[in-house]
Order: structure tokens, then C-alpha cells, then sequence
């Protein structure tokens, strides 16, 4: 059987394995990537007006959105279709790029490491970018390889191609930047330069596009500001206010901590981290042996193989370090690298003229996939487990009650789920998860700044405010209504002024222009003569819609002014007519409903 019609048949066995598995034990998001909000962005896509994200590219939004025309299956179900297809691509694409530098039974045996991966089945049923992205950078690697061993131009074209797919995939994927190299393998030509170059503006384009609409440069991006997040103990406040004006000023502040923070996990992982990955759990001493295993590999493949070899070791590399230095090496994020942990083993094993070397590493492949393979099961079920559906069923009957004003949820995608006033409540950062008296307040002056007088926490969307927010000491006048394993369900006293009553906070409320196309919609706040500024806490902008798509973020205060407060919006939803609904929370709590107003989205 030609390589290529194997590549093909494994690919197209894991892809309908994975889907399989996906619409069976994954109903609904859970609690990780799928809180980047791709369905959002595959149906803006659907609808014609893509949604520009300072963190997460388009070209994922617009993947699902084509699995969604194409096969007529709603935004969700798309993106775990593509997930199930990027798995097979991995698959595949690993077979191929062993088949590049060894033969024989090696290839296969680097294709079964990837069948049996947990982290490829687990994040392969999920509606994020993580599978897509990774299957992008495996088939750009197997460009580079084909582009270094010909003098042609289209395969250099082809490796910029890929990698522009891939950056407008995740921002991370510019860390693969040293496979570009292999277009001057042998001497740089001018049309090989040039067609990589083409490429690369062509992969990037659609991501450049919608940069360029929206805040006037094709590589516009909020992406650096992760670093921040890094420096800061992962606080989110550190995205809106990364303490500096850009990455430059922010690397001279705190390049010396952050290049500490970098080789910290980076060490955690050389220590046995990635052979975690690999192995899918396991004892310690194993982890590190699965990892100085794949140490000695690289290092006699970079030796006794070509200068492809060592570029695409370099690659990997260079990934690893960007993704430890610029943000954390979280699973998912270190996907681009276990294909080629793959590869480097069996390359090795192939390559060496020892025999007693090349079977034992043979056979370590093999316990290495048979270990993985033995625990899928038990991470398949603490997969299901995270499923938030008590949650969710606890919303819907929250929603029934006379009393409501809006629900306070951790969990983002709630909306989709329960039809009513949901309202997102993003969970502390791990800074204060020390002081539990503090979470506590944070928790319910969350839930009342974004205008909720019901809070509802979940342990799969938020376990830490849930251990906190079911026993802890509540303050006076909450309720705490339920209390399990599951969920935790707080009642706060709430008065809510509406019509007149709300007139005397909230004279008008203002969105411009009432035909929204192109550029922020500037919403404004006017608040009456001689009224009492200081008491409002919080300006925010409900979304009122026939879909629950949920409501636009809460939006805090700037220097506040009797003559209105004014904020621009660049969060556009779908096409259509739109009810927007003016609302502030005062210092003690009270939540002013204001005026609504018609906004048409084109």
C-alpha cells in the first residue's frame, strides 16, 4: 500500500473514531479552551460579520464555520467535527512525516503513539483551536521536510502557506517559525523566498482582513498582553491593565522574572512533564524515563540525520520555549509537540545500526502506546465527569422563579444552554484563592455588579469558588440555598428600580450609530442633573435578543460625569435587530434598569 493511502486510511479511522466519541460523551463545553468562545465566533462567521479577537485568530471560526455549511450541523457540533478531523490529520500527518526520514514498521509505530494519545483523544472532542492548530503545524513540519530536499518553488510556497494557516490559528504557532528555514536549504532563490513569503501573506489573510477592519493593522493583536497574565499570577485584570503600553516596555519591567517564570516550567517539563503527556499519567519515574528516552532521540537524530532533521527539531524547540516564557505549558498548548516526540523516537530507532537499540527502543514505543492506551478509558471518564449538567438544570429551574432578576453563573456558554437573564461571572483570580473571606465578597460583588440577585456555582466551572462559596461565612442578608457536591446556589437581597424609579439614576440611554456596519458602536450612559455620581459603581449594557447568545460584558467605569457616561463597543453580534438595555449598579447594591434602544446589525 502506497504511504500516502496509508496516511489516509489511519487518518480517516481516528477522525471518525474521535468524532464518534465526541457527540457520544461531550453534550456540551466544559470548563477550559471551549471558554474561548469559538462558537460565538464560527456562527458570526455564518452570519457574515467575523468577530475580531485580539487573542484567538479567525481562521478556527472559520474552519467550523465551513464544517457547518458544508454538512448543515449547528455551530457546536461543527467545531467537534473538526476536532475529530484534526485528529486524523495528526495521525496522519505523523505517519508521513516518519515515512520521510525511516521506513519499515517505524512509522507505523509513530502513528499508534498518536492514535493512543490521551491529550489528542481528549482535546480532539472539543470545539476549541487547540487540534486544528496542531494539525496545521504537523503537515507544515512535513512541508518543510519536502521543501528542504527540493529546489522547486511550490513546496516553499506550500510551508508558507502552512505556517500563515497556522499563526491565524494560534498566535502561539509563529514559535514554529525556524521550519521557514528550510526554504534556503541548498542556497536561498529568489522564487523559493518569494513563494514562501506569498504563502504566508495567503495563510494569514483572512486573520490580517479582519485585523485590518477593525483596528486598522493586519497584525493588530492583544495576544502579548498573555504575558502580562503571566507576570501578574494569572490575574484577568492583568489583560485590561497589563501595566504597560506594549510588549517592549513590558519585557524592560520584567524580562529578568519572566525569563525566570519560562525556565521554571520548562524544567518542570524537561523533569518528566512531557512524558506525562505522553504517557498519559503515570508514576513519576516513568514520566522522566519516558522523557530522557525521547532526549537521547532527538539528540542521535540530529546527529545522524539531515539538516530537515534539525530543523524540525529546532522548530519544536523553539515552540516549547515560547509557549513556557509567553504564557504556561497548559496540555493542550503542548499538542504541537508530542507528534514530533513521535517521530524522534522512531527516526532514531530506525536510523541506528545497532540492532539490540533499535528494538529496544522499538519495544519502549510500543509500552509507551500500550501505558496509553490502558488509561484512555479512566481519563475518557473523568472527562465525562466534568460536564457541567447539574449546573445547567439548576439554571433552568432558577430561572422559574418569581423573584428573579438575572442568574450570576461561572459557567460562560450558560446562555446557550438556559433560556433568561444569565449573566457571566468570571471566577477570581488564583491570587486571592488564599483568603477565602475575600473570595467570598468578590463572588457576591461580582454577582451584584453585573446585576444578579442569584448566583449559581458550579464545581466543574469553578471548583475553587465552589469549595469557598459552600462553606464559608456569607455576609448579612444572603441566603445560601443549596449547598452539594455539585452546585452552590446564593440568594442576594436585591432592589431593582425600573420606569420611573430608574429615571431619577438614569435619565437616557444612547447607542450610535442605529445601523451598526463598520467600526465601535458607541454606547451612552446620561445621568440626570445634580444626581449623585460617585454612588455608581458599575455602567453595563444588557443584550436582548430572540437567541441566547448571552449578554455583551460588563463594562466598568471610567471617571464618572453627570453628563453621561460614553464607552465604545467592538463586540458586534450576529446579524439582525438587536435590544440593547441600559443598566447601572449603585454602591449598595441596587440595579437601575434604564431605557432600551433598537440597534440593527448589518
Amino acid at each position: 500500500m502506497r504511504p500516502w493511502i496509508t496516511a489516509a486510511a489511519l487518518g480517516a479511522a481516528q477522525a471518525a473514531a474521535v468524532a464518534a466519541l465526541a457527540f457520544w460523551l461531550h453534550p456540551m463545553e466544559i470548563a477550559n479552551s471551549e471558554m474561548d468562545a469559538y462558537v460565538v465566533h464560527v456562527q458570526a462567521v455564518l452570519d457574515g460579520t467575523p468577530i475580531f479577537d485580539g487573542y484567538h485568530p479567525v481562521n478556527t471560526g472559520m474552519l467550523g464555520a465551513a464544517v457547518a455549511w458544508l454538512s448543515g450541523l449547528d455551530p457546536f457540533s461543527a467545531l467537534r467535527v473538526l476536532g475529530g478531523l484534526a485528529a486524523g490529520a495528526i495521525v496522519a500527518g505523523t505517519f508521513v512525516l516518519s515515512r520521510q526520514f525511516v521506513g519499515g514498521v517505524w512509522p507505523w509505530l509513530a502513528a499508534l503513539l498518536m492514535v493512543a494519545n490521551n491529550p489528542m483523544v481528549i482535546n480532539g472532542m472539543q470545539a476549541a483551536s487547540d487540534m486544528p492548530a496542531t494539525a496545521v503545524g504537523v503537515w507544515t513540519m512535513v512541508a518543510a521536510v519536502a521543501a528542504a530536499r527540493s529546489r522547486h518553488w511550490r513546496p516553499a510556497f506550500g510551508v508558507g502557506l502552512l505556517f500563515g494557516i497556522g499563526v491565524g490559528t494560534r498566535f502561539a504557532a509563529a514559535g514554529l517559525a525556524p521550519l521557514l528555514l528550510a526554504v534556503g536549504i541548498g542556497g536561498l532563490r529568489w522564487s523559493r523566498a518569494c513563494a514562501g513569503g506569498i504563502g504566508i501573506g495567503l495563510g494569514f489573510l483572512p486573520q490580517a482582513l479582519v485585523a485590518w477592519s477593525t483596528r486598522g493593522s493586519p497584525l493588530a493583536n492583544d495576544n502579548w498582553k498573555n504575558i502580562a497574565l503571566k507576570q501578574g499570577n494569572f490575574d484577568p485584570m492583568r489583560l485590561s491593565d497589563p501595566g504597560a503600553a506594549s510588549v517592549g516596555e513590558l519585557l524592560d519591567r520584567h524580562g529578568a522574572h519572566l525569563l525566570q517564570l519560562g525556565w521554571g516550567d520548562l524544567w518542570q517539563l524537561f523533569r518528566g512533564g512531557l512524558g506525562q503527556h505522553l504517557l498519559g499519567g503515570g508514576p513519576t519515574w516513568a514520566a522522566a524515563a519516558t522523557v530522557a528516552l525521547v532526549g537521547v532521540a532527538i539528540v542521535v537524530w540530529s546527529c545522524r540525520g539531515r539538516a530537515e532533521a534539525r530543523i524540525v527539531v529546532a522548530a519544536s524547540l523553539s515552540y516549547l520555549v515560547m509557549v513556557c516564557w509567553t504564557f504556561a505549558p497548559l496540555e493542550r498548548l503542548l499538542l504541537p509537540v508530542l507528534p514530533i516526540m513521535a517521530v524522534a523516537m522512531v527516526a532514531a530507532a530506525g536510523s541506528v545500526r545497532w540492532r539490540p537499540a533499535a528494538m529496544v527502543t522499538g519495544l519502549a514505543v510500543v509500552a509507551i502506546a500500550g501505558t496509553a492506551m490502558a488509561r484512555l478509558p479512566e481519563r475518557l471518564r473523568q472527562f465525562v465527569d466534568e460536564h457541567p449538567h447539574v449546573e445547567v438544570e439548576v439554571c433552568r429551574q432558577q430561572v422559574q422563579r418569581p423573584d428573579l432578576v438575572a442568574v450570576a453563573s461561572t459557567f460562560a456558554p450558560m446562555s446557550r444552554y438556559v433560556r433568561g437573564p444569565i449573566e457571566f461571572l468570571m471566577p477570581s483570580n488564583p491570587s486571592v484563592w488564599h483568603d477565602e473571606p475575600r473570595m467570598v465578597l468578590l463572588a457576591i460583588a461580582g454577582a451584584r455588579e453585573v446585576g444578579a440577585n442569584l448566583l449559581v456555582v458550579g464545581s466543574r466551572s469553578s471548583r475553587r469558588w465552589h469549595q469557598v462559596l459552600r462553606c464559608g461565612e456569607l455576609p448579612a442578608g444572603v441566603i445560601r440555598e443549596r449547598a452539594d457536591d455539585d452546585v452552590v446556589v446564593l440568594v442576594l437581597p436585591t432592589t431593582v428600580l425600573e420606569g420611573t424609579a430608574a429615571a431619577s439614576w438614569l435619565r437616557a440611554f444612547t447607542a450610535t450609530p442605529a445601523h451598526w456596519r463598520d467600526g465601535p458602536l458607541e454606547v451612552r450612559w446620561r445621568l440626570p442633573e445634580g444626581v449623585d455620581a460617585a454612588r455608581v459603581a458599575r455602567a453595563r449594557v444588557h443584550l436582548q435578543a430572540p437567541v441566547p447568545v448571552g449578554p455583551l460584558p460588563t463594562i466598568p467605569l471610567r471617571p464618572v460625569a453627570a453628563e453621561g457616561l460614553g464607552y465604545r463597543l467592538t463586540f458586534r453580534p450576529p446579524a439582525g435587530t438587536w435590544g440593547l438595555q441600559g443598566r447601572l449598579t449603585l454602591d449598595d447594591g441596587t440595579q437601575v434598569h434604564g431605557p432600551q434602544v433598537a440597534v440593527v446589525v448589518q
